[in-house]
């Protein structure tokens, strides 16, 4: 038996596709609605017995490997790899290894070196300890967190990484720069991230894509990026990328919820306070990419970003997103300026806010409500203009309905008249379309 089939034998793939979508048990299958296309009634089937799945709505199938495959976006050599881990087979390279597939593996352990190399210097070398003391004394950041994390520094010589990358693990400087580690400078290779705590980025495999620096102490006013991102490759994507989701997907799965935040540091700062559902968006905004991922977790998304006008414009632009993904949104409401801020002044504050979370169209009344005078011409106009926008783009005819009518008695209005003005919007957005 070769080792593709070997490992096809050793997969128990109900199991496996539990991990995916939930199985109900009918008879001797197992049916679930299809992950691959929109349907109400459940035609996906399972078969314990033949180890192989079916779509009957969209006539896909296979085995579990092809689920993979489609499910992750994977390519066979990936898969292969998944399924050899979960099965306790070591697999041997060989004629099946695409260049694709070659070039990904190639990052992901360039990646996993750099993680190693980032952490020791944090944590067990001279280069790394006004780093290690900001976070542990400034940042309230303890030796476990930071284990649990794999946080890091990167040197500011500029050359150590890829001294290390090269020298003595022999990869070659196209690997580096391939990885986004190192670029041209002079004909020598530049280390990317120089003087910053680094955050690798691992995907929900366990694979580090990429890395976030972040500059710190008296450097933070002093350069124009307080945080950068390793640049696109084949295997980073910042629209796709959570910072935490290795951690946390366990506990979003438990609680059927996710908390999003901004940036590393509330990540880290409500996991110590025992908050362990939480992960921070990569970007400026939500993508299609972060809201299909996050589902096959969670089906509650509490969003929590930061109180600037920055934070509350990303949040405005990822209202079309979530509300095309169906998940129950809401928005929890900081005193402070964000989570980490304010984890340091009253963490029980924090995590009462967490507790009493608001629907996401609730916030956006009653935030309106709050900042214009209602009461005036004026401040009934502005408050129509922020809020119908995203009340019209309510799929759920009910919950649209029930949102109209709510706005139509904050403002003291006929709900016919609400109801004329989010028509005559829809309308003027349809003709711009």
């Amino acid at each position: 038996m070769d080792q593709v089939s070997q490992i096809r034998e050793k997969t128990d793939i109900v199991s496996l596709l539990s991990e995916y979508i939930p199985l109900k048990k009918t008879g001797q299958n197992f049916k679930a609605l299809c992950p691959f296309h929109g349907e109400k009634s459940p035609s996906f089937v399972v078969s314990p017995v033949r180890q192989i799945w079916h779509c009957f709505g969209c006539n896909r199938g296979g085995d579990a490997y092809s689920f993979l495959m489609e499910y992750e976006n994977m390519e066979f050599p990936e898969a292969l790899r998944v399924l050899a881990k979960k099965a306790g087979v070591e697999i041997i390279q060989n004629e099946w290894q695409t260049q694709s597939s070659f070039k990904k593996e190639r990052i992901y352990e360039i990646n996993r070196l750099s993680a190693a190399f980032y952490h020791y210097i944090l944590t067990q070398h001279n280069a790394g300890k006004k780093a290690l003391s900001y976070l542990t004394k400034t940042r309230n950041i303890d030796s476990r967190i930071i284990d649990t994390f794999m946080v890091g520094f990167s040197p500011a010589s500029g050359i150590a990484l890829n001294r290390y990358l090269i020298g003595r693990k022999q990869f070659k400087k196209e690997d580096i720069i391939e990885s986004g580690l190192g670029f041209l400078r002079n004909g020598q290779i530049i280390d990317f991230f120089r003087e910053r705590i680094m955050f690798p980025l691992f995907d929900h495999r366990d694979n580090i894509t990429g890395f976030s620096g972040r500059v710190f102490g008296g450097n933070e006013n002093a350069v124009r990026s307080k945080y950068i991102n390793t640049k696109e490759t084949i295997v980073y994507h910042k629209g796709k990328a959570f910072f935490g989701l290795n951690i946390a997907k366990e506990k979003i799965k438990k609680e059927k919820r996710v908390i999003i935040v901004e940036g590393e540091f509330d990540v880290l700062s409500l996991f110590r306070e025992g908050i362990g559902n939480v992960v921070a968006v990569k970007g400026t905004a939500l993508t299609e990419d972060h809201v299909r991922l996050i589902s096959r977790f969670a089906e509650k998304i509490s969003i929590c970003f930061d109180q600037d006008k920055a934070g509350q414009d990303a949040m405005l632009r990822s209202i079309p997103t979530l509300e095309k993904s169906g998940l129950v949104t809401s928005v929890i409401e900081l005193s402070g300026k964000d989570p980490d801020e304010m984890s340091k002044k009253d963490s029980s504050l924090l995590k009462d806010a967490i507790k009493h979370d608001k629907g996401l169209y609730d916030f956006l009344i009653e935030k309106s409500v709050n900042t214009f005078d209602k009461k005036t011409y004026e401040g009934k106009k502005q408050i129509i203009d922020a809020v119908l926008p995203f009340l019209i783009s309510i799929e759920n005819e009910i919950i649209k309905d029930h949102y109209l009518k709510r706005l139509s008695e904050e403002l003291a209005v006929s709900y016919e008249s609400v109801l004329k003005e989010a028509d005559r919007k829809q309308k003027k957005e349809e003709d711009l379309a």
